[in-house]
């Protein structure tokens, strides 16, 4: 995909997010670009489980309700963003672990 600047590249954006990232699960992930703009931005501490995956698409659940960065950290290792709800199903934690 190509992009017309740097900052395009980094900004959340559904659909870029929903693209089966199996395609790119060896290689980088246009993911982990745009996660610090998901999680400063677009992801809320209360946010309701329903409304997270409209907005992010159901889960990959790897490990829990999670979502694959790809070869984000490491560079050797997946990445995972790995969402945590409390028993009301409100997100409480944001977390992203190499695995």
């Amino acid at each position: 995909m190509a992009y017309d600047d740097h900052e395009d590249k980094l900004r959340f954006d559904k659909k870029r997010w929903t693209v089966n990232w199996n395609i790119h699960q060896m290689g980088e992930n246009d993911r982990h670009y745009m996660l610090d703009d998901l999680v400063d931005n677009h992801l809320t501490i209360g946010m309701d489980s329903i409304k997270v995956k409209e907005l992010l698409g159901e889960p990959e659940r790897d490990f829990g309700f999670s979502y694959n960065l790809g070869l984000y950290r490491s560079g050797l290792d997946p990445t995972f963003l790995i969402l945590e709800f409390d028993d009301n199903g409100k997100l409480k934690r944001v977390k992203v672990e190499t695995i």
